[in-house]
């Protein structure tokens, strides 16, 4: 699995892209709106900031962002934390629905870089990889969201994972229904903890996660093969993220435990509310996908998307820019309306 191809899709709604590899298997994703601009600092940029408060016990300070975001600077040291002070520091790790941005000082000049191009040089071979941009809607930048929140995930030669994100950790649980390996059970079971491994590795990066991984692997585990599940997910790791990653053998209860280094904001944390349901501010974006499709197929008719209530309360939301930005993307054969069903329609007029 290496970079092969990264599909940018632009809309009125937002920018969304995807990192495929060469089998067009998505193994990452990259997301930018409208109200997002300079709102959460984005991985790998070097920001101003200031010391709003120092908390020796926590080993730190608070710092106040340039755009008003609050951030947490680690530190062994007390000197230089001063509160009030100014300084530049680069972000170390984006904030997350349960965490705060990470920061560390920098004495780099304040980024000028787009977030896309952040993340695409963070992808190994990224910034050597072909950008094909294709318009409102493609079906495998859809198709690679919608993986990064299913529950479960298909691997490679049959089988499934069982994907659960807790704040402590990522566990992956294996179901071998549909597999069908030869061998030994200890051959058998090698097998699918192997693929396994690889494919939660690709799920870990699609879904912009980090932190403690534990896989549960298939029994029996013989000794001279708890190595093999560590060892394929850090080379498919290492095929689709530059993110620090560590990993332990198998242990006799057939746990596999690993470590990935937290980067970037979850994609989850973006597109789905505290519940897990979908946000309103998704649901306003995929609403307006919905009607530049509609208005492609027929250029010469004129639409109306009738948002929901929550749709409604999202658009209300957003800057005067924003809106004026969506709308002028949207262009004049669609106009916005309401309604009171429980999704937005998009209807001729």
């Amino acid at each position: 699995m290496t970079v092969d191809t990264i599909r940018v899709e632009e809309s009125a709604a937002e920018t969304r892209a995807v990192a495929l590899d060469s089998s067009s298997r998505p193994i990452g994703l990259f997301i930018s709106r409208p109200f997002d601009a300079g709102r959460h600092a984005r991985w790998g940029e070097v920001v101003e900031a200031r010391i709003a408060k120092v908390s020796p016990a926590q080993g730190g300070a608070f710092l106040e962002l340039a755009s008003g975001e609050e951030a947490f600077l680690s530190s062994n040291s007390k000197a230089g934390l001063v509160e009030g002070r100014r300084l530049s520091v680069r972000i170390a790790a984006e904030a997350r629905r349960d965490k705060l941005a990470r920061a560390a000082p920098t004495e780099g000049p304040v980024s000028a870089d787009a977030p896309f191009d952040f993340w695409r040089a963070a992808l190994p071979n990224g910034g050597d990889t072909s950008v094909v941009r294709t318009g409102p809607f493609d079906d495998l930048v859809e198709a690679a969201f919608e993986d990064a929140l299913a529950p479960t995930n298909q691997i490679a030669g049959g089988g499934r994972l069982q994907i659960h994100r807790t704040p402590a950790l990522t566990s992956f649980d294996i179901d071998t229904a549909g597999r069908d390996d030869r061998g030994s059970p200890a051959a058998r079971a090698a097998a699918i903890n192997v693929a396994a491994a690889g494919e939660a590795a690709r799920q870990m990066a699609l879904r912009g996660l980090g932190g403690l991984v534990v896989i549960d692997c298939i029994g029996p585990i013989p000794r001279p093969f708890r190595d093999k599940a560590k060892l394929a997910f850090l080379e498919a790791h290492a095929a689709v993220s530059s993110a620090n990653a560590d990993a332990l053998p198998a242990s006799r209860f057939g746990l596999l435990e690993a470590s990935v280094e937290w980067r970037w904001r979850p994609v989850a944390d973006t597109l789905l509310d505290e519940t897990g349901g979908q946000s309103p501010e998704t649901e306003l974006f995929e609403a307006l996908r919905d009607a530049q499709r509609e208005a492609a197929s027929s250029p010469s008719q004129l639409y109306e998307l009738k948002l929901t209530v929550s749709a409604r309360r999202a658009w209300r939301a957003l800057n005067a820019e924003a809106r004026a930005s969506v709308a002028n993307a949207l262009g004049p054969l669609i106009r916005l309306g309401e309604t009171h069903r429980s999704k937005s329609v998009v209807d001729v007029i």
